[in-house]
């Protein structure tokens, strides 16, 4: 018994379908946030969290640890506008804007400085 083929040409789709989770505007702001997160990493920054839809702010944010106070200095002149939290357990969570992104990390303060 022999079977027969037929060859079926493909159909030309004439609309674009686009993506209900991959929008222009997360593609984008994934792009954002995966350039920077790779400038930091160049920088020598550990990012430990990535977030594109913050519950705080509208803008994606970055999370890094400096490791050492003499790796801030060019994290507080890449960005502007730094801001301070002081938090619950006498930490403070600072955060500068850089490309469009909030770059976040939180500074902890020695007892010494605690007590002044």
């Amino acid at each position: 018994m022999a079977a027969v083929l037929h060859l079926v040409r493909p159909i030309a789709h004439t609309e674009h379908v686009m993506s209900r989770v991959f929008t222009e505007e997360f593609v984008s702001r994934l792009e954002l946030v995966n350039r920077v997160a790779r400038e930091l990493r160049a920088m020598g920054y550990r990012v430990v969290q990535e977030s594109l839809y913050p519950g705080q702010t509208d803008r994606p944010t970055i999370t890094v640890t400096p490791g050492s106070t003499k790796q801030l200095k060019p994290l507080l002149e890449l960005g502007h506008g730094r801001t301070i939290e002081t938090q619950a357990d006498g930490s403070r969570l600072c955060s500068i804007h850089y490309q469009g992104i909030r770059v976040a990390w939180k500074e902890v303060l020695r007892a010494k400085e605690l007590m002044q």
